[in-house]
This record gives C-alpha cells, structure tokens and sequence, in this order.
C-alpha cells in the first residue's frame, strides 16, 4: 500500500472515530481515543470531544483523555483537562494529570494556581510530583513559592527535597 492510501485512510478514519467519542460504550470511546492518539497531532480538531471526555465517571476514560490530548499534541485543552483533573477523587487520575503538566513543562504555567493546591493533596506521591512540576515550569512558576514553602515540613522527606529543589528553579 503507498503511503499517500495510509494518508487517506487516516483523513476518512478521522470522523468516524471522533463521532465514536460520544458513543455510549465505554468500550467504544477508549478505542477511539485510543486510535486517535496513534494519529498524533493529525488529530488535534478532535481535541474538544477529548477533553468531553474528563467529564465521564470511568477512570480508564479519564486516563486516555488525558493520555490522547498529550498524544495530538492539543496543550490548551490538555491543561484545561490536567488542572480539572488535578482534584479527582481517584489518585491515579490526579496523578496522571500532574505527570501530563510535567511533560509540558514550561508551557504548564498556566497551571500553577491549581499545581500550588495539589501540593496539599493526601497522598504524598501527588505532593511529589506537584512539586517537581512546578519546578519544571521554572521562573514562570514563581507565583508557586508558598505553597512549596509549605512542604518544606512534609513528613516525607522526598517531597521535602522536592520542594526545596523546586524553589531553586522558580527563583
């Protein structure tokens, strides 16, 4: 097969699978986010029935959102879905926002309010990783220094180097 018919293929697919986004089967919206993240940034419009998706109840869904949006490179969706994310009750879902915003580094910053709040979160590895985000987003992140400050006293000690390493970038 050329690769101007796999081109084409993925143009036609492309509908179809958006369209399965808002399938009622759980099943059927996970192969198609699924699928689209493979097609990369060739998928971006679809990127608003992505982010639809952080709204339904099942983790796995709210997982490959988060997942896809990275994947089709759609970053202004991607931190309106993380920093939604960031206060969901299931710990792997926040986690996988705050690694997502990691990923983005810099361009994360306009997620520092809510990073700020998640370095209050209960599990430690939330605390973590919120830290070490804020850190990647550098200087832009200033605006992160009390709440960073504030796990300088965590009991775990992890996070208390986190968060002095943290506040050494952000400076």
């Amino acid at each position: 097969m050329a690769l101007g018919q796999l081109h084409q293929q993925k143009e036609d697919s492309i509908p179809a699978l958006r369209k399965a986004l808002k399938d009622k089967e759980v099943k059927v919206k996970i192969a198609a986010a699924t699928a689209l993240a493979g097609f990369g940034e060739d998928a971006v419009e679809c990127a608003p029935e992505i982010l639809a998706l952080t709204n339904e109840t099942d983790k796995k869904v709210k997982y490959l959102a988060i997942s896809a949006l990275a994947s089709i490179k759609a970053e202004k969706e991607l931190i309106e879905a993380a920093t939604k994310l960031l206060k969901d009750s299931d710990p792997e879902v926040r986690m996988s926002a705050v690694q997502a915003l990691y990923d983005l580094g810099p361009a994360a910053a306009p997620a520092v309010g809510p990073l700020s709040e998640a370095c209050k979160d209960q599990d430690s590895s939330i605390r973590l990783m919120s830290a070490k985000t804020i850190g990647n987003i550098g200087k832009r992140a200033s605006s992160a220094a009390p709440a960073l400050n504030g796990l300088k006293g965590d009991k775990d000690p992890s996070v208390r180097d986190a968060a002095r390493e943290a506040l050494s970038k952000i400076r």
